[in-house]
């Protein structure tokens, strides 16, 4: 007996959390180019440092793409809520 179908169940299940994580990050991005400056990280996270932002910038272009954000919330580099 396989069990494919229910992990395709798990991961339909867990998809709505994820795409609202996902879309609650990008509400980030006030500037709405699709990046995340750490200006725009700080007006809403006071309390990330440049150093933590720049973990979180895997690709070292100082600004954080959706999947950077999404890596980072998976990580527990961002808070989950507002401070």
């Amino acid at each position: 007996m396989t069990h494919a179908p229910l992990k395709a169940l798990a991961v339909i299940a867990l998809l709505p959390a994820a795409m609202a994580q996902a879309q609650d990050s990008m509400s980030l991005d006030t500037s709405g180019d699709g990046l995340v400056s750490i200006e725009e990280m700080q007006a809403v996270h006071s309390d990330i440092s440049t150093e933590q932002f720049l973990e979180m910038d895997s690709d070292g272009d100082g600004l954080l793409n959706a999947d950077e954000l999404a890596a980072a919330s998976e990580a527990g580099l961002l808070p989950t809520s507002e401070g």
